[in-house]
Formats: C-alpha cells, sequence, structure tokens
C-alpha cells in the first residue's frame, strides 16, 4: 500500500510569524491535533503538536498530578496567566524542526522502518 492512500490531504497550515494564541485557537478546532509551519511558497518548516502547546504554556516542573491539585475557579485563573506569559511566542519558536517525511509514492512499510 503506498503512503498516498493514508495520507492527509486537507492539512492546517500557519507560518513561522503565528501568534501562539492564534495556534491555540487552531489548535482547538483540529483532529488530530497537528498544525503545519510552512513558508509563502508552502515549503514546510516545522511542525507543532497540541503537546507542544503544551509544553510552551506549562513550566516544566508541573506535572498532571500537581495540575489536578489546582482547584477551580484557581485553574482557570493559573491557565490564562500561564497563556499570556507566553502570548508573544510565535510558530517558528514552538515548532519542531527535525521530522522524517515521505513521498506519497512510497511504500507504508517504508514508514514503518
Amino acid at each position: 500500500m503506498l503512503v498516498s492512500n493514508l495520507m492527509r490531504k486537507h492539512l492546517v497550515l500557519s507560518t513561522p510569524e503565528c501568534s501562539f494564541k492564534t495556534l491555540l485557537c487552531k489548535m482547538g478546532r483540529l483532529s488530530p491535533r497537528q498544525i503545519y509551519v510552512v513558508e509563502d511558497d508552502l515549503r514546510l518548516k516545522g511542525i507543532i503538536t497540541g503537546y507542544d502547546l503544551l509544553k510552551v504554556v506549562l513550566p516544566e516542573y508541573m506535572d498532571s498530578n500537581l495540575l489536578k491539585s489546582i482547584q477551580e475557579p484557581e485553574i482557570d485563573d493559573y491557565l490564562r496567566k500561564c497563556i499570556n506569559k507566553v502570548a508573544d511566542k510565535k510558530a517558528g519558536e514552538i515548532m519542531i524542526t527535525e521530522f522524517v517525511f515521505l513521498k506519497p509514492t512510497d511504500h507504508v512499510m517504508e514508514a514503518e522502518s
């Protein structure tokens, strides 16, 4: 089977200058949660996942147990403050730039290896 049989053809794109808040809004509507960062000529520069945005928002020491310990309405205020701290970040600062890519004519088994 070829990669073209499985690949998504409708992608959500962004420029490297796209703001964090815009990325967050785009990400909320997606399934799976991936944004492709491209230049004006549509050349792929990087990929941003929901996890990448989460890593930017939450401090490194924050784990799921600590996050669960923050109660409402404090959690809303806490997250709002965290998001506001990184509001000036751009897609180019957040994106993953090392990735593997395949051509539509490649076989799926090549993708597995």
